[in-house]
């Protein structure tokens, strides 16, 4: 009889997904049991769809923003002075 695998909740905040996926490619370094190493890699690919597709919507908004003329700088402005993690990308002005 095999074990099923729970269902992920992934969480609304872009930030505890990423800290989530640090965890889980942590534990999966360590797993010794197959079935561990399964429930933590299934997870951790789960999150990492999340992750993307969360992005792939921020891009969209980005783009739908600048087809209006919103001030799209002024708006990463903001969001950057509630974020933690390091900017992969700069606005050039």
């Amino acid at each position: 009889m095999s074990k099923s695998i729970p269902k992920i909740q992934i969480p609304e905040s872009k930030e505890k997904i990423m800290r989530q996926i640090n965890a889980l490619e942590t534990m999966i370094k360590e797993d010794t049991n197959d079935y561990d190493r399964h429930v933590h890699e299934t997870a951790l690919n789960d999150l990492q769809k999340a992750l993307k597709q969360s992005q792939i919507s921020e891009l969209r908004e980005i783009e739908i923003r600048l087809e209006k003329g919103i001030d799209v700088a002024e708006k990463i402005d903001i969001e950057n002075d509630h974020q933690t993690d390091d900017c992969d990308w700069e606005h050039e002005a």
